[in-house]
């Protein structure tokens, strides 16, 4: 095995790019696609907010938890014997077929009666009844979350963060087939191809995973699991904590939703479309940066290598702090046109470009501490300690329900208000955790930590601001409009302008950072131009 280092780390995070940013082009003309074709309807509203409750169990089973729970003790079980960890994973891997299947058919069960007995109104019935269609999805995610983990400690990256290709390949391919179709069946058939693409999904994993298997057990141990063995049940109280935090921010996602509803029928649209262009750069670097991470702290913490540990997580930091504060700028400076040029022709209106540019800006101030909440939980992770970031997500969440209700009941706000309280919301959970990890480790965020900060800020300021004057004056840009304007801006609908817009300006933003990250001898972001797919 190779030895850990902060420029393998950066290399790792580089795999992730590659993969991630293949499944988010992807997932892009997904979003196109669907935004072409049902626009921001009441009937598409209410089939996200069924993929929504669908997974929530997504990831308060699978995905973060899995692989917070499950990366510390299968580095700590293969130090001792690699058979011993093929071992481990083969009895997780059926137990977690098993639980998932129950729980999914329980929760059927369940919806069935709340949907035949228990008075609704409205969309309600359709609600739930896409919500049932996609349920079964959630073993092969979970599935999907296991080999995954499985292959980042393995130092396979590119095959799980590649894997989501497929899934949105099979969305987009049915949505294609069901376009001539009444929205009611369209989305019956969608909610339908959402449980095919998961399973492509999960047997796209599945294969390298099984690389393992082989190289570890004979044939005849693979189907001899020890369902709830000892070293599983090792895992119930980080998992347990991990579900608790994971479940309270999904769960909040979910109420996100409702919430919207409330505001607007198409509220959980504008949510959901903006959402997708905030989760770029997240996916892209924030949770590529932490996926990296998290193996190399669990080994250095095995090891006792504390001050290999607390470098990594700095180092982390610094370089998340210099990618994604830019993307947090881009975002406001280029977020109405690249949100116009995606979404902005068929059924997706003017109307429905305005609030959605909107909710995007309010996502994006949360974009920074969201990052290091995600780098700052790995520390904990690598512990093994769960307690705090459980503690604190949950805590995050309650801040959250009391922020939408000020502002959806109190103040009357708009959507764009409840992505704001999502964001004060990542702002409060990265000052707890930044608190409580200073204070076992020492200092976290040092002085040379913070003038790395300085210069990233100056860099991606600079290149704002020139974005900004070059827009409004030059390609008329919307963006200062949307603050100034007393009425809604006109968003072009020429594919041509769009592009001109968009593209002439992104140009500038990432040449004008570059020049003065030279300038300014930024090593964050000349680093990470050098390891990364930019260089």
């Amino acid at each position: 095995m190779s030895e850990d280092s902060s420029r393998s780390i950066i290399q790792t995070a580089k795999s992730f790019f590659y993969g991630t940013f293949l499944s988010r082009i992807v997932g892009m003309v997904r979003d196109m696609t669907l935004a072409f074709l049902f626009g921001s309807s009441p009937g598409i509203a209410a089939f996200m907010i069924s993929f929504r409750f669908a997974n929530l169990l997504r990831r308060l089973i699978g995905e973060g938890t899995l692989t917070s729970g499950f990366i510390p003790h299968f580095e700590t079980i293969r130090k001792e014997d690699t058979k011993k960890a093929a071992l481990f994973f083969r009895d997780l891997f059926f137990t977690m077929f098993i639980l998932t299947g129950l729980l999914v058919a329980i929760l059927e069960l369940f919806l069935l009666f709340f949907r035949k007995y228990v008075p609704y109104a409205g969309s309600s019935y359709e609600i739930l009844t896409f919500t049932m269609i996609m349920l079964p999805s959630l073993v092969c995610i979970t599935l999907y979350a296991l080999n995954s983990a499985l292959l980042q400690c393995l130092k396979s990256y590119f095959l799980p963060s590649f894997a989501p290709v497929l899934f949105n390949l099979v969305w987009i391919f049915s949505m294609v087939i069901l376009r001539g179709y009444p929205t009611n069946i369209a989305i019956t058939g969608l909610s339908i191809a959402i449980g095919i693409a998961f399973i492509a999904q999960w047997l796209f994993t599945q294969v390298p995973a099984n690389k393992f298997f082989v190289q570890n057990l004979k044939f005849s141990e693979w189907f001899k699991p020890k369902l709830f063995s000892r070293e599983i049940k090792k895992l119930y109280k980080p998992l347990t904590l991990s579900i608790i935090g994971v479940g309270a921010v999904q769960i909040n996602s979910a109420l996100d939703a409702i919430f919207a509803r409330i505001s607007d029928p198409s509220g959980p649209a504008y949510l959901w479309y903006a959402s997708r262009l905030q989760q770029l750069p997240l996916a892209l670097f924030s949770i590529a940066i932490a996926g990296a991470l998290l193996p190399p702290l669990s080994r250095a913490m095995k090891n006792k290598h504390f001050k290999s540990y607390k470098k990594y997580l700095k180092q982390s930091l610094s370089h998340g702090f210099a990618l994604i504060f830019s993307c947090t700028l881009g975002i406001f400076v280029l977020g109405s046109s690249a949100l116009n040029l995606i979404y902005g022709r068929g059924d997706f209106s003017n109307t429905a470009s305005y609030e959605s540019v909107f909710c995007l800006f309010a996502y994006a101030i949360g974009l920074l501490p969201a990052t290091f909440v995600l780098l700052l939980a790995n520390g904990f992770y690598a512990q093994k300690k769960y307690f705090i970031p459980s503690m604190s997500s949950v805590f995050t969440v309650l801040l959250n329900v009391v922020l939408n209700s000020l502002f959806i009941f109190v103040l009357n706000y708009k959507t764009a208000s409840i992505a704001l309280a999502t964001s004060i919301s990542s702002i409060f959970n990265m000052c707890v955790l930044s608190f409580v990890l200073s204070k076992e480790l020492g200092e976290i965020f040092s002085k040379d930590l913070w003038l790395s900060f300085f210069k990233s800020i100056v860099c991606a300021t600079v290149a704002a601001i020139v974005v900004l004057l070059f827009g409004f004056y030059v390609v008329s840009d919307v963006t200062i409009g949307l603050f100034v304007s007393n009425t809604p801006v006109i968003f072009p609908r020429e594919f041509t302008k769009q592009c001109v817009q968009f593209f002439s300006q992104a140009i500038i933003f990432v040449g004008t950072i570059l020049a003065m990250a030279k300038v300014t001898k930024n090593k964050d972001l000349l680093d990470l131009i050098k390891k990364t797919p930019f260089g």
